[in-house]
């Protein structure tokens, strides 16, 4: 069930809630922006694994991936900015340690991937963006990287002293910004 949910939780991208995915035709999805994308993941997954009902994803397994996947969106503490959800299962454990690890890899790759979710998100290039925006995104990132909890001790223990460091290198990013 790992790999179905690692698989969908980031297909949702461009399309809405609701967009079939019954039919045998190729869709060309619209940009229609990452957030809430989760949902629309989740039922794609639904969708898919239903059609392959026969091969043994009952509705049990369906609702662990569509609650992993769901699990991987954002909620916004008024304190801290942004969270992660409260994980529902163990999938949902796993797959949100790894949609976020890149916080814990060395800065060069963690920044590859935060531009990358930048232009899901926006249409365009990090380096595109006026310093306002700029500024907005590395703000987000930061608060994201200070808050992001491992939910397995192990995970912590690999990636805990990358993510303070690359929290500190978006600070930078953030100071630069701010004096301009």
């Amino acid at each position: 069930m790992a790999g179905i949910a690692a698989s969908f939780h980031d297909v949702g991208y461009g399309y809405e809630v609701g967009d079939n995915f019954d039919n045998d035709k190729e869709q060309e999805p619209e940009n229609k922006g990452g957030m809430g994308h989760e949902a629309r993941s989740a039922q794609i997954a639904r969708q898919v694994m239903e059609k392959a009902g026969k091969e043994g994803y009952d509705e049990n397994k369906i609702m662990l991936v569509e609650q992993a996947i769901e699990d991987t969106a954002l909620e916004f503490d008024k304190d801290k900015g942004p969270v992660q959800k409260k994980p529902r299962n163990e999938l949902s454990k796993i797959l949100q340690d790894a949609d976020l690890a890149n916080f814990g890899d060395k800065f060069e790759n963690c920044w590859k991937s935060s531009e990358k979710v930048y232009k899901e998100l926006n249409g365009k290039e990090f380096k595109e963006a006026n310093s306002e925006e700029q500024l907005k995104f590395l703000q987000f990132t930061y608060k994201l990287i200070v808050n992001k909890k491992w939910n397995f001790k192990w995970n912590e223990e690999k990636y805990k002293e990358n993510q303070v460091k690359n929290a500190a290198e978006i600070q930078n990013k953030i100071e630069k910004i701010e004096k301009l």
